[in-house]
């Protein structure tokens, strides 16, 4: 059970990586479509993709306890 909790958790913080970066991506590339300002706003929001990404998954990794604590 536990091998099965980590590597739930693992994709959870790798979906999180991949997801907000290509979420802010295609947000911002429909943003530059609608105000015709190519790569400004596909950037911007790609780098705040990644911010929010690294954020969620520290504030995963802390609200973790540790495996000690677990019951199994």
């Amino acid at each position: 059970m536990r091998a099965g909790r980590v590597r739930q958790f693992g994709q959870r913080m790798a979906a999180q990586m991949i997801g907000a970066p290509a979420g802010g991506l295609l947000f911002g590339w429909g943003l530059d479509t609608l105000f015709k300002t190519k790569p400004l706003f596909m950037i911007i929001l790609m780098f705040a993709g990644f911010g929010i990404g690294i954020r969620n998954v520290y504030h995963w990794t802390k609200s973790t306890p540790p495996s000690g604590d677990r019951p199994e």
